[in-house]
């Protein structure tokens, strides 16, 4: 499990990150409270402040679960600079028995929380923040996935084509996206003449890779540039294999959107 806050303060917007840190002497399955004592606790961590509240932000988080205690690497992103590494709550629930762990010699009670959902709350310390009643925060453009990190990094999306929406639009794609992580060759451009956008990524943050009878999906998102502006995106492209045209859609944060299948051109999810 891990875990984000997003605060509105005077100064502008605020986001925060908290972790769960057994420090010397650690927990153990023969000795679990020495993981669950007061030098243990959850820390919390400023990663970005000052934040412009006209302007749209993304936020991402990887986590890379690795066998054993102590050792999860959790990432966090603000608009697509890495600005902060920690660890999970792996140890919390590992060794403190208001969660469950914490038996001594019972190697099966001292084990972790699988982490499979998503939660969005408004609260305080209090409990609910009954004040924000429709106000706060808009998200959009929400993507999440799990991978193994070798498979992962084995695939690869490409394209460079001539797209045409249902109504009769037109737009150019160029885009390269390698494995599921961020990667400095990764860069994904759009050109629509037509309604007057032209869109530069500045940061591919993070992408998925998914397969089905009918072709291959990739699914990239990060941040970017529309004449200028600073927006985040998502694009969706599926390969079908030359059995239909592959399809494209472009999603970006300042309500632009192109949806169309390609009319010249390639796209490739390998």
């Amino acid at each position: 499990m891990s875990f984000i806050r997003m605060k509105d303060s005077l100064a502008g917007l605020t986001v925060e990150f908290v972790d769960y840190q057994d420090k010397a002497p650690f927990g153990s399955v023969m000795d679990p409270t020495k993981g669950c004592e007061a030098e243990d606790n959850f820390v919390l961590t400023t990663v970005a402040s000052g934040l412009d509240r006209v302007r749209p932000h993304t936020v991402g988080l990887t986590m890379d679960f690795v066998d054993g205690p102590r050792n999860d690497v959790v990432k966090v992103f603000v608009d697509g600079e890495i600005r902060h590494t920690g660890t999970s709550w792996e140890d919390y629930y590992r060794w403190c028995t208001e969660s469950g762990g914490g038996v001594p010699g019972d190697a099966s009670a001292d084990q972790s929380r699988t982490v499979d959902s998503l939660i969005f709350q408004a609260r305080t310390s209090g409990g609910q923040a009954t004040a924000t009643l429709h106000h706060g925060f808009l998200f959009d453009n929400l993507t999440y996935s799990s991978f193994n990190t070798e498979q992962c990094d084995e695939h690869n999306s490409d394209g460079d084509s001539d797209v045409q929406s249902a109504s009769g639009g037109h737009s150019h794609g160029k885009f390269h996206k390698h494995g599921c992580g961020k990667d400095a060759t990764d860069s994904v451009s759009h050109q629509d003449d037509q309604q007057g956008h032209s869109f530069q990524s500045t940061s591919v943050d993070a992408a998925a890779f998914t397969t089905a009878a009918d072709g291959r999906t990739a699914t990239m998102t990060g941040t970017g540039l529309d004449n200028g502006l600073p927006v985040a995106f998502t694009l969706v492209v599926v390969d079908h294999d030359g059995l239909i045209p592959a399809t494209y859609s472009l999603v970006l944060s300042d309500g632009y959107a192109f949806i169309g299948t390609v009319v010249s051109g390639s796209i490739s999810v390998l």
